[in-house]
């Protein structure tokens, strides 16, 4: 499903401590620390488990991701999470390694 979405050429790559505090900064920065803590609350529950995804081995991220999507809340503020992730942490092509020079 991962490369329905994204291509053949995907490459998911992170520091999962960063990233979950990235995207827990990005929470608060919406003013959804209080939801994300309340277990009981949808977006809550939904807001938590995209932190689950670092803890997969990296071939399940995908479908792991995809899966996440297919819960996605229907309210604005899942939609904005969900395009604030699409815009900041993921590409369609990886990143071209720069060329040494042979100059050196």
């Amino acid at each position: 499903m991962q490369q329905e979405l994204y291509g053949p050429n995907c490459l998911l790559l992170a520091c999962k401590f960063h990233l979950a505090q990235a995207w827990f900064r990005e929470i608060q920065n919406l003013g959804l620390a209080s939801v994300y803590k309340n277990n009981s609350d949808v977006l809550g529950e939904w807001l938590q488990w995209v932190f689950g995804l670092t803890l997969l081995d990296p071939p399940d991220v995908g479908d792991g991701f995809c899966e996440w999507l297919l819960h996605m809340p229907g309210n604005d503020q899942a939609a904005v999470i969900f395009k604030t992730m699409g815009r900041v942490y993921q590409t369609l092509e990886p990143k071209k390694e720069k060329k040494k020079s042979s100059h050196q």
